[in-house]
């Protein structure tokens, strides 16, 4: 079973003495992938809370792109509901309206990010730096087209594992 150092959350290969990152003495058992991650194998989300509102977990490239998708094509369904449908039928919808489904949406998208970075071995917090000009564009490529760590990380077992 995978290690993880107890100080800096590294994988330790067993019957280590001290963590190769952080050099913390592994007097202690290490911590198991079991306290990080529920299951030991990955278990699929299901229905839409868990696809889009959690940040708990990992997401493979994939996933991280079909849900992507949803989000954006729903989203233009119903601006294009509300601002050409609704005005034909004599209905001019309120600004607040638009703010009730666009922040859902942005809620979403920053957690389908935090999951993909999960995915990279990296803390959700590093999807700040998404909002930072020309660094997007790097960390934004990384999360598209770099493949996730193989195997259980930090963040839970790996989503691949049972796909072939």
């Amino acid at each position: 079973m995978a290690k993880f150092c107890t100080a800096c959350g590294s994988y330790v290969e067993e019957g280590t003495t001290a963590c190769p990152f952080c050099g913390t003495a592994m007097t202690v058992a290490p911590q198991t992938e079991t306290v990080v991650a529920e299951a030991e194998h990955y278990v699929p989300d299901e229905g839409i809370v868990q696809m889009f509102f959690r940040y708990d977990n990992r997401l493979n490239r994939q996933r991280y792109h079909l849900r992507g998708i949803a989000l954006v094509v729903t989203l233009q369904l119903i601006f294009f509901l509300l601002f050409f449908v609704c005005p034909e039928i004599g209905i001019r919808p309120p600004f607040y309206l638009m703010a009730f489904f666009f922040i859902p949406a942005v809620v979403a998208n920053g957690m389908l990010a935090i999951r993909r970075l999960h995915d990279l071995d990296r803390s959700g917090w590093c999807g700040l730096l998404l909002l930072i000009p020309l660094v997007n564009v790097v960390i934004g490529y990384e999360m598209s087209y770099d493949k996730g760590t193989d195997g259980p990380n930090r963040y839970g077992p790996d989503p691949l594992e049972g796909e072939a």
